[in-house]
């Protein structure tokens, strides 16, 4: 386990704007503060802050909550008018050793617990889905017992580099967006302003974040389990 010295505030927020249904980041001195947009023009707030510091955030009355989240994450939707109830956790990078045993597979949060700052928690467990059904699916075309042993070494090796990869990739991020100093500040600034207006660069970034540079199951490429 990695502990980052850091911990996510989240909640449920309404703001005054419609969200459209995008998704925001913006990176602040403190951590990145990332908006989800979920229904009824609601968005799931992600908000990091050093362990030292959140304390006072948690402390603080909805009014001022909202107040100071606006101070620092701006105004391209509007006031955030209304909050749901806070919660707290500590952030850490966390890999298990090995993600089968007898006749036993772990995914998701269960195999690897990510910095949420690439948003990337989800996609990987979704990939861990993904080649798990599409080893299921092997087995028994081919008359297996499920869980046997090539099965599970199967599904551990087509997913030991793209979880590498991502926990790798993420890992690089927290470390380039929690840095202070100058240089990297003005650095950062450049390749935000370059991923905004490079279509190529996009494109690239994208293919990172939903695990296309490895493997393609059935699933992942939209279809159908044989």
């Amino acid at each position: 386990m990695k502990p980052y010295g850091q911990i996510a505030v989240v909640a449920n927020l309404t703001p005054e704007k419609p969200h459209n249904n995008q998704a925001f980041e913006r990176f602040t001195e403190h951590g990145p503060i990332a908006l989800l947009p979920l229904s009824e023009n609601r968005c799931a707030l992600v908000w990091t802050h050093p362990t030292e510091g959140v304390d006072a955030v948690m402390a603080l009355d909805d009014e001022a909550f909202l107040k100071t989240l606006n101070e620092a994450f701006g105004y391209r939707l509007g006031r955030f008018v209304k909050t749901g109830r806070r919660a707290a956790f500590p952030l850490s990078l966390t890999a298990a050793d090995t993600v089968t045993g007898h006749r036993t597979v772990v995914i998701g949060n269960a195999a690897q617990t990510l910095h949420p700052v690439a948003g990337q928690g989800l996609n990987i467990g979704l990939r861990d889905i993904s080649e798990l059904v599409e080893q299921i699916s092997i087995t028994l075309n081919a008359g297996g017992a499920l869980g046997n042993p090539a099965m599970l070494t199967a599904y551990s090796e087509a997913r030991q580099k793209d979880r590498q990869s991502i926990m790798t990739y993420t890992d690089s991020l927290v470390r380039i967006f929690s840095n202070d100093h100058w240089l990297l500040g003005h650095m950062r600034a450049g390749g935000l302003m370059a991923l905004d207006r490079i279509k190529p660069l996009q494109r690239l970034v994208t293919k990172q974040s939903m695990g296309f540079r490895h493997r393609h199951t059935r699933l992942s490429r939209g279809l159908a389990i044989k």
